[in-house]
């Protein structure tokens, strides 16, 4: 047994200034949602114990106990994901209110959970809604899950309040099973006193040792047990007049260990830790008498111990306080045991050793491993290799925090908000303001920004940040903004900036199924916009024209809307015409004024007959509606009415479907060709429908007329063939005959014996005969010879000449 003296007292004091002074550096990873208040984890009559364990991934669970989790108070554990994550488990939301104690990495790399949490002054199970809360086993999933795989209920067994039917103590075996124990102070559980679960076949199973009492007369306890190599475990006896670790094996029966009597300062077991490295057992207590005790047993590898050491940790002296051994683990490599300290008060620092991480080796050597988080206390250590885990409790707030003595590598995560969160923003201004969050396990330390076209910046803030006034170039701009913290990790976000201040252009033309001229009550155009615009709506649209036309109303979406024109009055022209500015682009850029190639229908009044038309001056406007074609040439064709009146018109151009029988509109000015034949000069187009042209007979002499209201000065009117008489038919559908007196390349010649010779012109591909008595159809028409007007006849296809 070792007692320090005040000699023992002046080597360990001096051994722990002489410690190098920096010591660990610990890195904060993130804190847990639950909170407590920091004075019930002062209380050393309920001490509330954590305790931290990695899985075989690589995920951290770090327990928050909240009073004992039960009833209203939110509390568990939380795990921190390698991808810098994080989930809060709370237990009692779960229905499994209690205190885990401790955790365990098992050989399927799963975490397994101890709750078992008592007051500990008094061996008293806690409560929950009017029932004892039960001890359990629990597996812990890295997404949060969790399984029960052991309950227990505890029970009373005698008047000296000792309680059974509870979990003494859990670890893990050589063998990567959970092993347990129970309590053994009823004659039960004394036979039935191992357990363990095997986790690849999932079954629990009794130890082949339980036919025999190895539970003895040990009372309720909560950290009771340790594996301690070579298929050895040990369980700690803590009590009466010594402490004790007593060897367990699974076939073994438990037998009397080495034992430790302090005589003073001794009580509650609150943290065992074992070396594999030294073979060294390290446990914990409660003081007492403001003392803190340390013990250690020492083993050669055999997983049995066969001797011991005891001492004040860290002075032999009264600081004035109860205080604990509140965290204890021993470093993989190198075995030596990390702990930490807990005190009855929220004030007293027990001579600076508040909140540190001391570390003893081999030697009892005692170094400063530093303080995680000023003005917290350490509650649980362990270690994933040789890299440190510490969680603390901030005395002010309430707060769990873990820490790491590996550097910081999880990088911050920033996210851009505004102006947008979508990855892409279109915009027409020349800069712009941008702002977003940002967090970081530690501590974001800097935000700052750059642009891919050229310039950068930082913003203003860090968890909340912003920048403004940065230049757009035309085009694509990739705005990456990038979060650092104090380890210079750093996480990014971009936004796409596309910077558009050209002006979506825009035509407006007659719609591809438009009729010009038309005499429908409406006329449409068709509107196609560079690119896709919104805004353009009714009213937007100038109408102009001599028409009349009073509405236009706009249809569509997107490049491609439909202006649909009505209300015209009187035969004209509709013209369509979009001003600049009405619609916008999706960067906001108005539209420049409209283009067209043909934005112009003539629309005509319907009633005008051809002999209205012919009785007009030439050059005067004229539109003729559903008029049937009686002859169609390669540039002009011919087309009569119902009162026994035709005309010639010349279009522009020639519509591609007209044919002789279809409906066609006419819209133009009359004129007086070479030949004295009055035409219409202008455009037509194709109607629906079919209508009849049967050829009026008559003979040679009749054909052409006299004048009819021609009036010399104007050209109103129709002028007749030189020397006739007899009812004008310039223009119409005839039929005659007569005999074949003469021909010529393209004509032939009748006499039907009136005296009158009736030149006949045939267009090319039609054959005729040159000689023989024919019946023709055809125009009549005119042909001026030395300055006299002379009777045709225009044949329109093969079948005219019989």
């Amino acid at each position: 047994m070792r007692k320090l003296t005040l000699a023992g007292l002046a080597f360990v004091f001096a051994a722990f200034c002489a410690a190098p002074l920096f010591g660990a550096t610990w890195y904060r990873v993130g804190s847990s949602a639950f909170t407590t208040t920091p004075s019930l984890n002062q209380d050393y009559k309920r001490i509330r114990l954590n305790c931290i364990a990695i899985d075989g991934l690589g995920n951290v669970y770090a327990t928050a106990v909240n009073a004992n989790n039960e009833g209203t108070n939110a509390g568990g554990y939380t795990i921190f994901k390698t991808d810098g994550s994080k989930i809060d488990v709370n237990l009692n939301a779960l229905g499994y209110p209690g205190g885990i104690t401790k955790m365990v990495r098992a050989g399927d790399g799963m975490i397994y959970a101890l709750q078992n949490w008592m007051e500990i002054n008094w061996n008293f199970p806690p409560s929950s809604g009017g029932s004892y809360i039960p001890s359990r086993i629990l597996r812990l999933d890295p997404n949060g899950g969790v399984t029960v795989i052991k309950e227990y209920s505890p029970v009373t067994t005698d008047g000296s309040g000792n309680w059974t039917n509870k979990i003494a103590g859990m670890t893990v075996g050589g063998d990567g099973n959970v092993y347990w124990i129970m309590n053994g102070n009823d004659g039960y559980w004394k036979y039935h006193f191992l357990w363990r679960y095997d986790v690849a076949s999932g079954s629990i199973e009794e130890a082949p040792i339980n036919v025999s009492n190895n539970g003895w007369l040990e009372v309720t306890r909560l950290l009771a047990f340790e594996y301690t190599g070579n298929g050895w475990f040990h369980v700690i006896k803590m009590g009466s007049s010594a402490w004790r670790a007593d060897p367990i094996s699974w076939t073994q029966n438990r037998v009397v260990g080495v034992e430790s009597n302090p005589g003073w300062g001794r009580d509650w077991c609150t943290g065992t830790a074992f070396d594999p490295v030294k073979n060294k057992l390290w446990i914990g207590a409660r003081g007492s008498s403001n003392r803190l005790i340390l013990s250690r047993w020492n083993g050669n590898g055999s997983g049995q111990f066969q001797s011991h050491d005891m001492w004040h940790s860290p002075v032999d002296a009264d600081l004035g306080t109860i205080w604990w051994i509140s965290a204890i683990a021993c470093h993989p490599i190198t075995g030596d045991a990390w702990m930490a300290y807990g005190i009855n008060s929220p004030l007293n620092n027990i001579a600076g050793y508040r909140g540190k991480v001391i570390r003893y080796d081999e030697y009892l050597n005692l170094y400063d491993e530093g303080t995680p988080e000023a003005g917290a206390d350490v509650v649980a250590i362990a270690f994933n290799g040789d890299v440190a885990y510490a969680t603390t409790l901030n005395n002010t707030t309430g707060v769990y925090t873990l820490y790491t003595t590996a550097a910081d590598s999880i990088p911050p995560t920033v996210t851009i908000t505004s102006p947008t969160s979508n990855p892409t923003y279109l915009t027409n201004s020349p800069t712009i303001n941008i702002a977003g969050t940002a967090s970081d396990n530690v501590g974001v330390t800097l935000v700052s920004w750059t642009n891919d076209r050229g310039g950068s910046g930082n913003c203003t803030g860090t968890t909340n940040w912003s920048a403004t006034g940065i230049t757009l170039y035309p085009g694509t701009n990739v705005i990456t903004v990038t979060a650092r913290d104090a380890a210079g990790n750093t996480g990014t976000d971009t936004l796409t900036v596309t910077y558009d201040n050209v002006p979506p252009s825009v035509t407006i033309n007659q719609a591809a199924n438009q009729l010009d001229p038309t005499h429908g009550a409406t006329i449409n155009f068709t509107v196609v916009f560079s690119e896709a615009v919104t805004g353009f709506t009714t009213g937007d649209v100038v109408i102009s024209g001599t028409a009349g036309a009073t509405s236009a109303v706009v249809s569509g979406a997107g490049t491609t809307y439909t202006v649909s024109v009505s209300g015209m009055t009187n035969t004209g022209t509709v013209i369509a015409t979009i001003p600049a500015g009405v619609a916008q682009d999706a960067a906001g850029n108005g539209n420049t004024a409209s283009t067209s190639t043909d934005n112009q229908v003539t629309w005509i009044a319907g009633g005008t007959r051809i002999s209205d038309a012919k009785a007009l001056p030439n050059n005067t406007s004229v539109g003729l509606v559903i008029k049937t074609v009686s002859a169609v040439f390669s540039d002009h064709f011919y087309v009569q009415d119902t009162n026994g009146m035709g005309i010639k018109v010349k279009p522009t151009s020639m519509p591609g479907t007209i044919a002789v029988g279809k409906k066609v509109d006419i819209a133009g000015v009359m004129k007086t060709d070479a030949n004295d034949e009055r035409y219409i000069d202008g455009i037509a187009s194709v109607q629906t429908g079919i209508g009849s042209t049967k050829p009026v007979g008559m003979c040679n002499r009749s054909l052409g007329g006299g004048d009819w209201l021609y009036v010399p000065s104007t050209g109103a009117g129709q002028k007749g063939v030189t020397d006739a008489n007899g009812l004008n038919n310039i223009g119409l559908l005839v039929t005659t005959t007569g005999n074949i007196v003469e021909t010529g390349p393209n004509y032939f010649v009748i006499d039907d014996g009136s005296g009158v010779p009736t030149k006949c012109i045939v267009p090319a591909g039609v054959s005729f005969p040159t000689s023989g008595y024919v019946s023709v159809t055809g125009i009549s028409s005119m042909e001026k010879v030395s300055g006299k007007n002379n009777r045709v006849v225009k044949i329109r296809m093969q079948a005219d000449i019989r």
